[in-house]
């Protein structure tokens, strides 16, 4: 074995930082401490699967999460930097201390923690379809394992795949439910010939859809008038809280089930361009059929 090997304490934050939590302890030959800090990691992790399957997820636990999980890779960095700084000049490599260990820790590290990155999704919203309740530079959380356990429900606000472009990803809130027909007469929705209560729908002066007396501006082709449309069994009709600005099943037909993406269940973070500041009173705010 090669002697005289000193540990930098710089390296082994960066390796606890950037990639994983306990690769830096893996530098500094203390393989077992590291593996301990990686499976509380791991542990906090789960915790966001756990809570979706239970439908206990929002955008307060997912904050809470990240806190946690933020402090376990904070408390992994300090520790590494310690171990690697008394290690002294005379560490000795060991068989692990190789490119390729630290390499292959990190893609097992990855694939542990995939299934928390599938079922808990951020999404930046970068339009305004859905104001004012989803604002610009929001930040939301999804359940993405919400709807193959429970049907998508009137009210829900969804991510999907924009059907016109797959590559594209949009959010609105699910008005019709499969086997239903959607009309639309002076901006008011009706569902199978009856006017549903529809407390989403605004217009540019922040007013209802249904208020005489709101402003919406010029009239729109299909966003105030739509004859009656049936949705399949697997379709469902979505609508942008924005009315008047929201390209949605209005304009581009019904959404397919297979399109879905998940279920948003809140805020996690927020950021202001324009102002060039947090949205402090948006960070956690609930959005599940708000």
């Amino acid at each position: 074995m090669q002697a005289g090997s000193p540990r930098v304490g710089w390296k082994a934050a960066l390796l606890s930082l950037l990639l994983t939590p306990g690769l830096g302890h893996l530098y500094a030959g203390r393989p077992k401490r590291g593996a301990a800090f990686f499976c509380v990691a791991l542990a906090v992790a789960y915790t966001l699967v756990a809570l979706a399957l239970f439908d206990a997820l929002s955008a307060a636990s997912y904050g809470t999460v990240l806190a946690m999980l933020l402090a376990v890779r904070m408390a992994s960095v300090v520790d590494a930097v310690r171990i690697a700084r008394s290690a002294g000049s005379a560490y000795q490599l060991r068989r692990y201390n190789r490119w390729y260990a630290y390499v292959g820790a990190t893609l097992v590290a990855s694939l542990l923690v995939l299934p928390t990155r599938l079922v808990a999704r951020p999404y930046r919203i970068p339009s305004g379809g859905m104001l004012p309740t989803v604002q610009i530079g929001d930040y939301i959380i999804t359940n993405s394992i919400a709807y193959p356990r429970t049907p998508p429900a009137r009210g829900d606000v969804v991510v999907f795949r924009y059907p016109r472009n797959r590559d594209e990803t949009y959010i609105k809130r699910i008005i019709g439910l499969p086997g239903e027909t959607i009309a639309i007469h002076q901006r008011r929705v009706s569902v199978n010939g009856q006017e549903i209560d529809d407390p989403w729908g605004f217009c540019p002066d922040g007013r209802s859809v249904g208020d005489r007396a709101a402003d919406c501006g010029p009239p729109i082709a299909r966003a105030d008038e739509m004859a009656p449309t049936t949705l399949r069994a697997d379709e469902y009709f979505v609508l942008g809280d924005n009315r008047m600005r929201s390209q949605d099943s209005r304009f581009w037909g019904a959404l397919p089930k297979a399109d879905l993406l998940g279920k948003v269940v809140g805020v996690c973070w927020s950021w202001d361009a324009e102002q060039l500041r947090m949205r402090l009173d948006r960070i956690g705010l609930a959005l599940d059929r708000s």
